[in-house]
């Protein structure tokens, strides 16, 4: 566990980056330092900030990038050690880990078809989240999915019990 009782997340490697970068969002989040990365951070005014507030807005800037930094596997750490900005790291991060090939997109295709729902461990709430996070992760890899085969990957696989209400629908 790390200082104020967050889970440290698992470094940056050539396998992990869907979930990496998760949880190194919400890591900097919980930080309050994402719109840096975001790149929605308001600048600061130069005219009227006191030399305390543009002190403060610096080591801001300067811990999100560390934070990105030492997130990241040894071997990886040179490709953003020369930026100065976390927007910009996380640029680069992205162009080096996101699976956009053909062949990661049919991958995501073929997730996202084969997720079922078990009622003996999740609730339908958990199911439709998993199928949100794939029409996400598509959405991602520029693949968006119409909203129909969220639709209907929901209602295909549901248990035997929901079976009237998918025939309703089907109708």
């Amino acid at each position: 566990m790390e200082a104020g009782g967050v889970k440290r997340i698992q470094l940056l490697n050539k396998s992990n980056w869907n979930s990496w970068k998760e949880n190194m969002k919400f890591l900097l989040i919980k930080r309050g330092s994402w719109s840096f990365t975001e790149g929605t951070e308001p600048p600061l005014d130069e005219t009227t900030a006191t030399r305390r507030d543009k002190s403060e807005y610096k080591q801001r800037q300067d811990r999100t990038l560390a934070t990105i930094y030492y997130g990241i596997d040894e071997q990886y750490k040179t490709l953003i050690s020369s930026t100065t900005s976390s927007s910009k790291a996380w640029i680069i991060l992205k162009e080096q880990f996101e699976p956009i090939s053909r062949a990661a997109v049919i991958r995501l295709l073929d997730e996202f078809f084969s997720i079922k729902f078990n009622p003996d461990t999740e609730s339908i709430a958990v199911f439709i989240a998993r199928i949100r996070k794939m029409v996400e992760r598509l959405k991602n890899v520029e693949h968006p999915l119409n909203d129909m085969y969220s639709a209907f990957q929901a209602i295909r696989t549901l248990s035997p019990e929901f079976q009237g209400i998918v025939q309703i629908l089907y109708r």
